[in-house]
Formats: structure tokens, sequence, C-alpha cells
């Protein structure tokens, strides 16, 4: 997902795709060579999503919660949500519904669209979930600028995107303040994952 985020964040066209089987070092590139970096950490992530790919033996979603100019994608992850009876938390955490984004950015998705993240899926009104699906675009390209440098090395356990913590409004904060409305952070479990989010703003 963050990948193809990228491309549109760089305004590049994407480079040709080159089977991997390993993740080789690349060189330093200079502070201001943004392009540069972008494309190494395209050649990470395409590699992720190919292994991934072949773990879930192709069963993953289609990508649809990146933007496009005729909001292709879009309209796609919005009827998505209408057909849906789960929860947004669980429907945000289905790989076969939306691929790759996770429990920390699905949790802040929510708190960006001031949605309950236990409301059904498919009560969402129109411009509810075109709001969900930019707060997921917003988040994500926010999350991106925490991995530009140094690049990424999923190889490393103890590795973790530098800075992601100052960009986190509900992850992790049970019990303090929200930073929109002063309500207090709350922590529910769900699908066997910590959710956390306010009950003051979050509707």
């Amino acid at each position: 997902m963050l990948h193809r985020l990228l491309r549109l964040r760089a305004a590049a066209p994407p480079p040709p795709e080159e089977p991997q089987t390993t993740i080789e070092s690349e060189p330093e590139v200079e502070s201001d060579g943004v392009v540069e970096r972008l494309d190494e950490l395209l050649r990470h992530q395409a590699q992720l999503a190919d292994t991934a790919q072949s773990i879930a033996g192709g069963n993953l979603a289609r990508d649809v919660v990146v933007s496009s100019e005729d909001d292709t994608l879009g309209v796609a992850f919005r009827e998505m949500l209408a057909g849906s009876k789960r929860p947004l938390k669980d429907f945000l955490m289905d790989q076969t519904r939306v691929a790759g984004l996770g429990n920390i950015y699905s949790g802040e998705s929510l708190w960006h669209a001031r949605l309950d993240p236990r409301r059904r899926a498919k009560s969402l009104e129109p411009e509810e979930a075109r709001r969900l699906h930019k707060a997921i675009v917003s988040v994500l390209a926010r999350a991106l600028e925490c991995c530009l440098h140094p690049a990424p090395d999923f190889r490393d356990s103890q590795w973790w995107f530098q800075g992601l913590e100052k960009i986190l409004r509900v992850y992790g904060r049970e019990g303090e303040p929200c930073r929109r409305c002063d309500g207090t952070i709350q922590r529910i479990e769900q699908g066997g994952r910590s959710t956390y989010f306010c009950r003051r703003c979050q509707k």
C-alpha cells in the first residue's frame, strides 16, 4: 500500500519491476535526493508486498485506499464498506478487504475521520466513507515521512519508524486526554487486538 502512495507523493513514474529474492543494501543518497530515497523505499516495499502475497496464497485484497484522479479506488472502498456489517476496525484489519493497513494505522485513521471503531461499516453515510478514505491516505502519508531516512531494515527486530510516536494521536494513549476534544482515550479489544479511541468525538 505505502509503495503505491509513494509513487503519488513523489510525482515520479514507478520504477520497472525487477524480481528480487533478497534485500540488498543501497548506497547512501544526498540529503536532497528525495526521489532517490523514495525509489529505494519503493523497492523494499515492493518486495515485502510480493512476499506477503505469496504467504497469503494470493488472497490479499486490492489496495483500495490509495487515491486516484478518477477516484475509482475510493469508490470501490466505499462500496465495500456499504456491503459489510462488520465493525469498522475489524473491516479495516481484514486483509481480504483492505490489504496491509494494520492495527496502528486503522485506529489512527478512524480517529482522524472522527468515527467510532465499533460502528458497522455499512452504517457510514457517503460523506463519512469519503472522510475515512481521505484519513487513511493522510495517515499513511505522514507515516511514510517517518521511514524515509534511514531506509527501513525489516530484518532488524529492533527497528522502528523514527519519529512515528510523534504523529500518533490515539495508539498507546489509554487514559490520556484526546488531542482534539480533551476527552479521555479508551482502549477496547477487537479481534484480539487493542483499539484506542475517544468516545467523545468519535461517533
